[in-house]
C-alpha cells in the first residue's frame, strides 16, 4: 500500500482495495482446499483453527468499530506472534521439543543470543 500512495489518493485507494480482496480470499481458497484434501483414513474434514479465528477477528472489527485501539495493539501483538512462529518453522522448533529441552537450555539460549547481540554492537559501534 505504501507504493500505492506514492502515485496519489486513487492509487492508494485501489492498492487497499486490493490488498483486502487477496486477504479475503483465503477464507474461500483454504475452505476448497480442506474439502478437496480431506482425511483420507476419516473422510473428515480438516479447516484450519486460524479461519475461523480470521473470521471472527472480521465479525468483531466490524461489530465494534470503537474499539480501534485495542485492535492497534493486538495488531502489534499478532506480528510478534508471527516473527516467533516464523523463527520456530525456520528453525524446526516445535512447542514440545522446547519444553523437553526444559529451561535451562531457554535461558542459556536466551543469554548467549544477548551476550552475541551486545558485543556485536559494541563492536560495530567502536569500530573494533
Amino acid at each position: 500500500m505504501g507504493a500505492g500512495a506514492t502515485y496519489g489518493s486513487k492509487a492508494l485507494e485501489v492498492a487497499i482495495t486490493i490488498k483486502l480482496i487477496r486477504a479475503l480470499w483465503i477464507i474461500p481458497l483454504l475452505t476448497v482446499i480442506a474439502f478437496t484434501q480431506k482425511s483420507k483414513t476419516s473422510g473428515k474434514v480438516k479447516i484450519p483453527w486460524f479461519i475461523g479465528l480470521f473470521i471472527a477477528s472480521i465479525i468483531l472489527a466490524y461489530l465494534f468499530p470503537a474499539e480501534a485501539n485495542t485492535y492497534a495493539h493486538l495488531n502489534w501483538l499478532g506480528k510478534r506472534g508471527m516473527v516467533i512462529a516464523l523463527f520456530l518453522i525456520g528453525s524446526n522448533i516445535t512447542f514440545s521439543e522446547a519444553k523437553r529441552a526444559g529451561l535451562k537450555s531457554f535461558i542459556l539460549g536466551a543469554l548467549l543470543w544477548f551476550l552475541i547481540g551486545i558485543s556485536s554492537l559494541i563492536a560495530l559501534t567502536t569500530n573494533i
